[in-house]
C-alpha cells in the first residue's frame, strides 16, 4: 500500500546470496525450501539454478521437511548437498542408539539438521554425531539460541548450529 516506504522490499534468496558473495567472506549457506507440493519442487528448480548461476552448488545445504521435495533434489540435483527428512534422520538416530553398522553409502543424505531435544528422544547426543561423522554425515542442530547449548553442542562435537541470535552464536562459539 501507499503505507509503504519505496525502498522496503522483500529480500531474494538472490539478493542474499549476491550481498554475502560480494562482502569478501567465505560464506556457506543453509536453505531450507518451506513449500511442499508442486510449490516446492518449482522452487527446488529455481534454487539449483540461481545456486548454478551463481556457482555456489557447492557451498549451500539444501533443507525441506517435505519428503517429496527432498526426493526430488536427490533425483535431479545429486550434485547438491542435502539433509534428511524425518524418517532417514530416525533411522540414523535408531542406528546410532542400537550400534547398527550400514554399509558405505546406506545413507543418502550429507547432513542431519534436527533439534537437539524437541521430540520424545534426545537427538544432541555424541553417540549420534560419533555415528553421522563415521558416516560422513555432518549434524547440524535447530534452533538453538541458548549460549549454554550452544557451548555443549559444540564440546560433542556439532557441525554446526542454526541460531536466531547469530551474534551471541558467534561470540559464544569462538571462545570470545
Amino acid at each position: 500500500g501507499d503505507d509503504i516506504p519505496e525502498n522496503l522490499r522483500v529480500l531474494t534468496v538472490e539478493d542474499a546470496l549476491t550481498y554475502t558473495e560480494s562482502s569478501g567472506g567465505d560464506y556457506y549457506y543453509s536453505i531450507e525450501i518451506k513449500n511442499g507440493g508442486e510449490a516446492g519442487l518449482r522452487i527446488a528448480d529455481l534454487l539449483y539454478g540461481i545456486l548454478t548461476d551463481m556457482k555456489l552448488t557447492d557451498k549451500v545445504i539444501v533443507a525441506s521437511f517435505d519428503k517429496d521435495v527432498i526426493l526430488y533434489l536427490e533425483k535431479n540435483y545429486p550434485d547438491l548437498c542435502r539433509t534428511a527428512y524425518n524418517i532417514e534422520a530416525a533411522g540414523l538416530f535408531f542406528d546410532a542408539l542400537l550400534g547398527i553398522e550400514r554399509p558405505e553409502g546406506y545413507y543418502e543424505f550429507d547432513v542431519l539438521q534436527v533439534p537437539p531435544d524437541r521430540y520424545i528422544v534426545n537427538m544432541g547426543t555424541s553417540k549420534l554425531i560419533n555415528h553421522a561423522h563415521k558416516n560422513n554425515i555432518a549434524v547440524c542442530y535447530w534452533t538453538i539460541n541458548d549460549e549454554e547449548k550452544m557451548k555443549f553442542l559444540q564440546s560433542i562435537g556439532a557441525d554446526g548450529i542454526i541460531t536466531d541470535v547469530p551474534d551471541i552464536a558467534c561470540k559464544t562459539l569462538s571462545g570470545e
